[in-house]
């Protein structure tokens, strides 16, 4: 039997995934007997700048932002490797795509915040983002990248 504390267990297991930069909290139930041992020990992993809240029941990497002097998501894609990680089948959605494609181009002068995906094979409720800045939801399959032989 280990004598190892939650939140040692939960530094190895970070340790053996180092091209991971995204977790969801489920992927820790396993090293703890109760709910309630994993969340303390995320939260104090997070008081220590190893991890960063990246939504409901994720949690990223963190790494220290000179300019904002604060712990940011150390991947700059944690929101698609969270969309990955739920199993959602995602692409940036078009029209996020055109206002931004707008806004570069000097056409429109009001800037798209935040990023948007649609979601294709699944419904996802949670938030995911950072200070914030929360990614927005459009599912389904929009009319003209339909396949006519369906």
């Amino acid at each position: 039997m280990s004598n190892k504390t939650v939140k040692q267990k939960i530094l190895d297991y970070l340790a053996e995934r180092p091209d991971e930069g995204v977790f969801l909290r489920s992927e820790f139930k396993k090293l703890s007997k109760t709910r309630s041992g994993v969340d303390k020990a995320i939260r104090a992993l997070i008081e220590e700048g190893v991890l960063v809240r990246a939504g409901w029941g994720v949690v990223a990497r963190a790494k220290w932002n000179n300019l904002s002097q604060r712990y940011v998501p150390a991947s700059r894609q944690f929101i698609t490797e969270a969309l990955e990680k739920l199993g959602a089948r995602w692409w940036k959605d078009p029209e996020y795509l055109k206002a931004r494609e707008d806004y570069n181009a000097n056409r429109t002068t009001q800037v798209p915040m935040g990023s948007a995906f649609r979601i294709v094979n699944k419904r996802i409720t949670r938030k995911i983002g950072f200070n914030r800045s929360w990614t927005k939801y459009a599912y389904g399959t929009p009319e003209k990248y339909r396949r006519a032989d369906r």
